[in-house]
C-alpha cells in the first residue's frame, strides 16, 4: 500500500471517529419520574403525578361540525435548583422550545411549563414548582400519524433539550411518562 493510500485511510478513519464522538455527546439519556435532573442552572424533576382528564373538541368536517374526545395531560415539575442569575431567564423562558412529548408514532406535541405561585425577586420569576398542560389534539398541525396517536400519559416520552449544557450535564434528556 502506498503511504498517499495509507494517509487517506487515516484521515477516514480520524473523520469517523470524530463524527462517532461527536453522536456520542449528543446521546439521549434516560430518566425516570421523580429523578433529578440536572440542566444548565437548574436542578429538577418530572414528578410522577401526570393527570389525564378528556374534554371535547370540535372539527368542522365536511358540511357539519363532529365532536371528539381530546384528552388533556398535566405534567408536573419540581425545581431542585435555581441558580440563574439576577435579571436573566427564568425556569419557563430557559425551557421555552426545548420540551416536547412524543409518542410511539413520532407525534409531538410541545411542552411549556408555567410557575404555580410565582414570586418576582431579582428581576425575574421563581417557583418551586411548574405545570404544563398539553392537549393531544389529533387536529393540530403536524401530528405525523393522528390514527396511531398516544391518549394516554404512559404512551409518551418527553423529550428536553439542555440548551446550556454544563460540564457533567447531559445534552438531551428522555422521560417516560406513566
Amino acid at each position: 500500500m502506498t503511504k498517499r493510500k495509507t494517509s487517506i485511510i487515516r484521515f477516514a478513519n480520524g473523520i469517523a471517529f470524530f463524527i462517532l464522538l461527536l453522536l456520542g455527546c449528543a446521546a439521549t439519556e434516560h430518566c425516570k419520574l421523580d429523578q433529578r435532573i440536572d440542566m444548565g442552572p437548574y436542578s429538577f424533576s418530572v414528578d410522577s403525578g401526570t393527570e389525564e382528564s378528556e374534554k371535547q373538541g370540535k372539527r368542522f368536517d365536511g358540511g357539519s361540525w363532529v365532536q371528539f374526545p381530546i384528552t388533556e395531560l398535566r405534567i408536573r415539575f419540581h425545581v431542585l435548583r435555581d441558580d440563574a442569575k439576577p435579571f436573566t431567564t427564568d425556569f419557563n423562558r430557559f425551557f421555552i422550545d426545548a420540551m416536547t412529548l412524543e409518542d410511539e408514532a413520532g407525534n409531538r406535541f410541545t411542552v411549556s411549563p408555567v410557575p404555580v405561585s410565582p414570586i418576582y425577586s431579582a428581576g425575574r420569576y421563581h417557583s418551586d414548582s411548574y405545570i404544563a398542560d398539553v392537549k393531544l389534539d389529533p387536529g393540530i398541525i403536524g401530528i405525523r400519524d393522528s390514527k396511531h396517536l398516544g391518549s394516554h400519559a404512559r404512551d409518551f416520552r418527553l423529550l428536553i433539550e439542555n440548551r446550556d449544557r454544563q460540564p457533567g450535564q447531559p445534552h438531551r434528556v428522555s422521560v417516560q411518562l406513566q
